[in-house]
């Protein structure tokens, strides 16, 4: 009974959706928090918004930050490791220069910092409690899409787009396979077939999927967008 139960349910065109988004759901934070083991830090990329790093990073790549231990970050005024840190005086704040000097004192690491857009030096050093990682990478262009997602406004206007689709899916939801092969007069525009195999009903799943996907992800970039002091404009 249970069995055949469970095999009527799987029919079910919402419950596979469910199940659809449950592991796509699944495989992003897996992905996310499986990069954040690897990298050793609970940021392993963020967005560039703004221009205090230029021309080393644009405003809108997507860089790739990787937990580093103090005495292994390199500092120098010409080639030093671009660094993530915290601002010491708002924790929650994220900020990345370059490191042009360290001094290993008896309370640990101490960081210079400049953006190699600025005239000088930040006026704080960092102390290596602050420290999140190092730059190990840069994606051009693609931080742009959390940039984008970071705006109250663009993040209502993407949920808005996302609820209409999924109300329009369940609307006109679409007709079985078994009636689409039976009964070939009465087919939908919805069941039509395009490029043999792939269906109109499936090229719609594939969209809404996509866009929960891409919703989620920018959130979690969005999340850790920082600015960087000294940067014209903020």
């Amino acid at each position: 009974m249970a069995v055949a139960t469970l095999k009527k349910l799987w029919k079910n065109e919402y419950f596979q959706t469910a199940i659809m988004v449950a592991l796509m759901l699944g495989i992003v934070f897996g992905f996310w928090y499986g990069v954040q083991w690897v990298l050793h830090t609970e940021h392993p990329a963020l967005a560039v918004a703004s221009q205090s790093m230029l021309p080393t990073l644009n405003v809108g790549d997507l860089i790739i930050v990787q937990g580093t231990p103090p005495s292994q970050i390199y500092a120098n005024y010409l080639d030093g490791d671009i660094i993530v840190f915290r601002r010491p005086s708002d924790p929650n704040e994220l900020i990345v220069h370059r490191a042009v000097d360290s001094e290993n004192r008896s309370d640990g690491y101490w960081f210079t910092t400049k953006g190699d857009n600025n005239y000088g030096n930040d006026p704080q050093k960092v102390h290596e409690r602050y420290l999140v990682g190092k730059v190990v990478g840069r994606i051009p262009h693609l931080g742009n899409l959390a940039l984008l997602m970071h705006t109250r406004e663009n993040m209502y206007v993407f949920t808005a787009i996302i609820i209409i689709i999924i109300v329009l899916f369940l609307t006109f939801p679409f007709e079985s396979d078994k009636k689409e092969k039976t009964d070939d007069k009465k087919k939908t525009w919805r069941d039509w077939k395009l490029f043999g195999k792939i269906s109109l009903k499936m090229i719609y799943l594939l969209i809404v999927n996509v866009l929960i996907v891409v919703f989620i992800v920018l959130n979690l970039w969005g999340a850790f967008t920082f600015w960087q002091p000294g940067a014209n404009p903020p």
